[in-house]
């Protein structure tokens, strides 16, 4: 009699317990969601400025070594940035020569659906992503 009276204390506690595991999820998986869509975002933006400023460092090191006017080092950075797949139009390609540094600035905002590839809640913010290079011109040493 004492195993009949196991048996349905059991199954009284797994009826109980049945659809926790559903609420579990329920009440977990946004966050976790949440969290991963954070990580792919910040990841996103890693990658843009990487290639930002690989932009940038081809710009710059084609004004400072292979004698290249300003114009076709700002080329130079467009062209980088299309083969990596970015509409050039959204980015801002500026670049200076203050005494024997050439010096490349590449922006671009925010806002823009190339930097916020996921952003359902305005997270990433108004501000500008800014990748900078500035090298030595061949011509000072």
């Amino acid at each position: 009699m004492g195993t009949r009276q196991t048996i349905t204390a059991q199954s009284r506690w797994s009826r109980k317990r049945r659809g926790v595991a559903a609420v579990e999820m329920a009440i977990v998986l946004p966050f976790f969601m949440l969290l991963l869509t954070g990580f792919m975002q910040f990841a996103w933006i890693f990658l843009v400025r990487h290639s930002m400023l690989h932009a940038a460092r081809e710009a710059t090191r084609a004004y400072s070594v292979q004698d290249a006017t300003a114009a076709q080092a700002m080329q130079r950075a467009q062209n980088v940035l299309q083969t990596f797949g970015y509409t050039v139009s959204e980015f801002t390609v500026s670049s200076n020569l203050a005494g024997n540094d050439v010096s490349v600035t590449i922006s671009i905002p925010m806002s823009s659906p190339q930097v916020a590839i996921v952003d359902p809640f305005n997270l990433v913010g108004s501000g500008t992503l800014t990748a900078v290079a500035t090298m030595r011109t061949e011509d000072s040493l």
